[in-house]
């Protein structure tokens, strides 16, 4: 429900000017609460009767309409933004609006479904009607992250092709549509094969799987096993095939109780079946065992895998190079900051692998200054506080301190218990900090420059924040279906959503947008442009702000016409 709010200008408002705004709650999936929004409708007359226009409205003319008008009309927030904007229109123009959609977050998704080619090959493969709700309802994850019921409602509300809204996405009929493309086995693989055929030649990138958890008991592939998210819940696991870039190619759903290390041979033979050619597994440090490494080196593919400064060899390496990679000799760009980069040999075994050891200066400095910050900020908190023994200290330490403990300790100085730092153990925790270590093997010689060898394992960094989307925003983080037919569609819409995600991370990228915005923040602006459509039929688009004028220009998208 949506009212009228009065609110008095600010301490700069010399003249006490008050201004009359439409106000309504909203969810906020961001900060998990609801907030208020609020269109500015205009100004308060001083006799407190009357409200000027905002100019967004009213033009170049100046209206005067009765504050009791905007008050009655109030409640229904849709039919009051329609009448607003039939006050823009004057004389020859006074063609009644019968609609306000949203188009400009809309625009943007459409020419994503454009530009990744993903429109195209869908209508190909599922035709006009199917392609349409299968794109409106992976445009509908991909913006909001809201469940699949939501679906229509949001898109209702936008300028989005009648495919895309058709009643295949409708409340009633929604979940029988998504059980129908997961029962369609044929279809999705077909279209896997053109999907990959279009990105055929690139080197293709297989990352380790999540896990999905799930409340039903009746789903045949969700098993017991370990929870990358701490849920004491069946699951199924998810891995995904992407390009270097970031853009997913397929994916795979595994019993939740299969080991990642067991699924990585299976997984590169579906690759290769599906015509992935230049595969290289990429798997961060959490996979790195003497174990998985045996067997990694017996699978006849290439690979690139983070190792944890615990293994001795490690730091065996580090504490041999770690001040020859101060010096300029080992130095290089990438993406613009300079980089250190030594190449030195790994034994496992009877086999000698690459080892790659890269430092970050920049990284290292902020993630040291942060670190030493935390410290004296502790410190300080400390110094507050009245120990009666060392047990209270300790106990503090282990509540406010947490894995900083390590750098503290309690001592009695002049009959006082007191939290004293650490100073060589503090900078044993940072000594680390800024430096990478990568292990590759079975790659061509182009493939092995520092350039490529970072590209390929902070290839992770998108897919990790793929992951992350596809279960915290994409209504997937709890499969609530024990429908396997269900479960299937939903992953394939989210699948879709994915490409859509990575995209724009792409675009976003080439451009620096990912420095200066999120995609939830871009959305939100091109959310406040809006077209209008008459009786008469005549669409009428409002004006594009600077601010979205600039966001379609770096994103290398037209202008909203």
């Amino acid at each position: 429900m949506s009212y009228i709010q009065i609110q008095p200008g600010g301490k700069a408002n010399a003249k006490g000017a008050k201004y009359v705004n439409l106000a309504w709650n909203e969810w906020d999936r961001e900060r998990k609460r609801s907030s208020q929004k609020r269109l500015y409708v205009g100004r308060l007359t001083p006799c407190g009767r009357e409200v000027i226009l905002n100019k967004r409205f009213s033009g170049d003319r100046e209206i005067r309409l009765a504050l009791e008008e905007f008050e009655s009309r109030a409640d229904d927030k849709e039919a009051f933004e329609q009448w607003l904007y039939t006050l823009t229109l004057s004389g020859k123009e006074a063609d009644p609006v019968v609609r306000v959609e949203i188009c400009g977050d809309a625009w943007l998704v459409l020419h994503l479904a454009e530009s990744s080619g993903l429109q195209g090959e869908l209508e190909g493969l599922f035709g006009h009607r199917d392609a349409g709700a299968l794109l409106g309802l992976a445009a509908h994850q991909f913006v909001t992250g809201h469940a699949l019921y939501r679906a229509e409602a949001w898109l209702s509300e936008r300028e989005l092709p009648v495919s895309w809204k058709s009643s295949l996405v409708s409340d009633s009929n929604v979940y029988g549509f998504v059980s129908d493309m997961g029962r369609d086995i044929e279809r999705r693989e077909e279209f896997f094969e053109h999907w990959i055929e279009r990105h055929k030649g690139e080197e293709s990138l297989i990352y380790d799987t999540t896990s999905i958890s799930t409340y039903s008991a009746y789903l045949e592939l969700a098993e017991w096993g370990y929870n990358r998210d701490g849920d004491k819940l069946p699951q199924v696991n998810f891995s995904l095939a992407a390009s270097a870039l970031g853009m997913p190619l397929y994916y795979r759903v595994l019993p939740g109780s299969v080991p990642d290390v067991s699924t990585l041979s299976t997984t590169l033979r579906i690759a290769r079946d599906y015509g992935l050619e230049k595969l290289t597994l990429s798997l961060d440090r959490g996979f790195y065992s003497a174990a998985n490494l045996r067997d990694l080196l017996a699978l006849d593919c290439g690979f690139v895998i983070g190792v944890p400064w615990t293994v001795a060899q490690a730091k065996e390496l580090f504490n041999l190079n770690r001040n020859k990679l101060k010096a300029l000799k080992y130095a290089f760009t990438y993406q613009g900051s300079p980089l250190r980069h030594m190449k030195a040999g790994w034994q496992h075994e009877e086999t000698l692998v690459n080892a790659h050891l890269f430092f970050d200066p920049e990284r290292h400095s902020d993630q040291t200054l942060r670190f030493e910050k935390r410290l004296f900020e502790l410190l300080s908190l400390a110094g507050k506080e009245s120990f009666k023994n060392s047990f209270e200290a300790r106990k503090w330490l282990t509540e406010n301190a947490k894995w900083h403990a390590t750098c503290f300790d309690v001592k009695h100085e002049k009959d006082q218990v007191q939290i004293v730092m650490k100073p060589n153990r503090a900078t044993a925790v940072t000594a680390r900090a800024g430096y990478t270590l990568i292990l590759t093997h079975g790659r061509e010689d182009a493939a092995e420059t520092q350039e490529r060898v970072l590209d390929a394992y902070r290839g992770r960094d998108t897919v990790e924040k793929l992951f992350d989307a596809f279960k915290t925003e994409h209504a997937q983080y709890r499969l609530r279906t024990g429908n396997e037919d269900s479960a299937q569609g939903r992953l394939f819409i989210a699948f879709l959503a994915l490409v859509l995600r990575a995209e724009l991370y792409r675009k976003m990228r080439e451009t620096d947008l990912a420095k200066s915005t999120t995609q939830a923040a871009l959305f939100d602006e091109l959310a406040k442009h809006k077209v209008l459509t008459t009786v008469k039929g005549n669409r009428i688009p409002l004006e594009v702000t600077k601010k979205q004028r600039v966001i379609l220009e770096k994103l290398k998208i037209p202008t909203i016409s």
